[in-house]
């Protein structure tokens, strides 16, 4: 009899083990810099493990560098009845010294969302409240508590002195959603705003305007931000520079006038047989496209199909050097692929090759993924 209420009691606690559902995932990604006329080599490596438990996650995120293991971090995600709770924390070991520790949490009730976020640096802390209703109504409304005033990382010393609250509704009025905010700190009343989005112009499709009116104890300002959205001309694209709209204070002379736009840009892009291509020239001093880097011109092929065993993605540019007398002197070459080799490993390598400074990066990137 004692046997069988052993063996009872071993199943039941079996069966209660594993209605936990358990679960390890992880992802680790290794990259090899090799730079041949040196020659040296680079390595960084960082490795993700989650350990899922029920409804909570906890991860362990390491860090690798030629130096050695330069990053630790904690981090917890899970629901405790109706809250949801985060935490992360962060280690230094190279230094031997804590660096960040942040909790959050957040909670439902009464059509409302409550959230907070606890972070403390060495030497320094803060605490935001954040309040959100829910209603689904035609007014949203924020208030955002400050307390503590984080200034890493030299730090401010660990107090929750007030630091400011800030409101923001957002609600109909006529024809328009107005946001409106208003913001205090520890001197008292700052500001109130009131600001309208997307403003249009009578048969001026291509234009929108933005307006913010913004009072203080003292001043009165009008803001207008004028938008502008000509889209794309067949398989071209022009850039435009933004439009310049204007301010009101008391002083500036009426009305407000829209300034000029630029053409700062002319890119083509085609997609033959799956392979696609583009031509991009920029001389814009903002908006350019992040793959153009610090050249103004380039050109690059690139595809995404299916492998052997998984996906293929690659790709290469061409950059041309914006200070050489001749239209066309090559600068850089920057060359890209990666493969699914099997379900839970990527391969990848990247060739950088910049001629102005004659040097050349390799890069050998593993990624395994459980």
């Amino acid at each position: 009899m004692k046997k069988a209420l052993v063996l009872s009691l071993a199943v039941v606690l079996g069966l209660g083990m594993a209605s936990f559902a358990q679960e390890l995932t992880g992802k680790w990604v290794t990259t090899f810099t090799i730079d041949p006329t040196v020659p040296t080599i680079t390595i960084a490596s960082d490795l993700d493990i989650t350990y899922t438990v029920g409804a909570w996650d906890f991860t362990t995120s390491l860090g690798v560098t030629g130096t050695g293991l330069d990053e630790v971090t904690f981090g917890v995600l899970g629901t405790f009845g109706g809250f949801t709770l985060t935490s992360s924390l962060e280690f230094d070991p190279l230094a031997v010294a804590f660096k960040k520790w942040t909790v959050g949490a957040g909670v439902q009730m009464v059509l409302v969302d409550f959230s907070g976020t606890f972070t403390l640096y060495p030497n320094d802390v803060q605490l935001v409240l954040v309040a959100t209703n829910l209603d689904g109504g035609p007014v949203d409304a924020t208030i955002t508590l400050t307390f503590g005033t984080l200034l890493p990382p030299l730090g401010n010393g660990c107090d929750l002195d007030f630091a400011g609250v800030d409101i923001a509704v957002t609600f109909p009025f006529c024809c328009a959603d107005v946001t409106a905010t208003i913001r205090f700190d520890c001197t008292g009343f700052l500001d109130a705003t009131f600001g309208v989005t997307g403003i249009a112009l009578p048969g001026i499709d291509w234009l929108t305007l933005d307006a913010l009116l913004t009072f203080t104890t003292t001043t009165k300002t009008l803001e207008l931000t004028p938008t502008v959205d000509f889209g794309a001309v067949g398989c071209f694209n022009f850039y435009f520079a933004d439009v310049t709209g204007g301010v009101i204070d008391g002083t500036a002379d009426l009305p407000i006038g829209i300034g000029a736009f630029d053409i700062v840009g002319l890119g083509i892009g085609c997609e033959i047989g799956g392979v696609l291509f583009e031509g991009l020239s920029y001389w814009g001093d903002t908006g350019k496209p992040t793959w153009l880097g610090d050249y103004w011109e380039g050109y690059k092929l690139s595809t995404t199909d299916d492998g052997c065993c998984g996906i293929f993605n690659f790709s290469i540019a061409v950059f041309f050097d914006p200070a050489a007398a001749d239209l066309f002197t090559l600068a850089a070459i920057n060359a890209a692929f990666d493969i699914d080799i099997a379900e839970a490993f990527n391969f990848g390598m990247t060739l950088d090759l910049d001629l102005l400074l004659d040097t050349i990066a390799w890069g050998l990137v593993f990624t395994v993924t459980w």
